[in-house]
């Protein structure tokens, strides 16, 4: 007997897990039927091929790690994966977007340090200078 050409609904882009790692298939089971209860399931073999590229990418091919990040994005309620948020001391836990937000801060604050250091730096060398060439001219008359 043939297979049915349109599989069972749930069932249809089961065979999109057949490229993952088999660690990795678990984990991208729990992704898709968290985002089938949302009903945010994916349209295409290729979008969940995709998402799966995307979970490698930002585990590192270590499958702890895509764990946690699914985890996380359930937690949050999430509509997508992310990388893992860091734990800050002083702010709690960062998204991706505020660690961009804060490392660009940290590097124009450092910027703005070391333009005033050398900003401080030629002025104490103009002041040098001065005093030099009024001694100078003092010792001459």
């Amino acid at each position: 007997m043939n297979p049915p050409l349109i599989p069972p609904k749930g069932e249809r882009f089961l065979n999109a897990l057949d490229s993952c790692r088999i660690d990795f298939r678990d984990i991208m089971e729990k992704w898709l039927r968290y985002k089938k209860e949302k009903r945010q399931s994916y349209r295409s073999e290729e979008s969940i091929e995709e998402c799966y590229n995307n979970l490698y990418k930002l585990s590192n091919g270590n499958a702890e790690v895509a764990s946690e990040i699914v985890n996380q994005s359930i937690a949050n309620n999430w509509s997508g994966l992310f990388s893992l948020a860091e734990k800050n001391q002083r702010r709690g836990y960062m998204t991706p977007y505020q660690m961009q937000k804060l490392d660009r801060e940290q590097h124009e604050k450092e910027t703005m340090e070391y333009v005033q250091r050398q900003m401080s730096s030629l002025a104490q060398e103009a002041q040098l200078q001065e005093t030099q060439s009024r001694l100078i001219y003092h010792f001459k008359t």
